[in-house]
């Protein structure tokens, strides 16, 4: 499992993707299914591949305390995440 974790120390973090990027290659393809997803607004493909992204990448507080919701995204050699401490509501 991928352990992203949010620090403030930016050359930090940016030394520590680097080296851990070596872990993502068999991920790659979990990102690749939900941006093309997004891409045909494919409601139902998207839930599946978030529900895998999920399933295998936790993203974690320095203190390793996980952050309750995460939406990660990483195409080509961008990657970008958003963060909630609180689950989403669903309905």
């Amino acid at each position: 499992m991928v352990k992203l974790l949010l620090e403030a120390g930016l050359d930090e973090v940016a030394d520590r993707v680097e080296h851990e990027l070596l872990g993502f290659e068999p991920l790659r393809p979990l990102f690749t299914a939900w941006n093309a997803a997004v891409d045909a607004e494919d409601d139902e493909a998207m839930e599946r591949a978030y529900d895998a992204v999920r399933a295998a990448v936790t993203m974690s507080r320095p203190d390793g305390r996980r952050v309750a919701e995460f939406l990660l995204s990483i195409e080509d050699d961008e990657a970008g995440f958003r963060w909630h401490d609180e689950p989403f509501e669903t309905s």
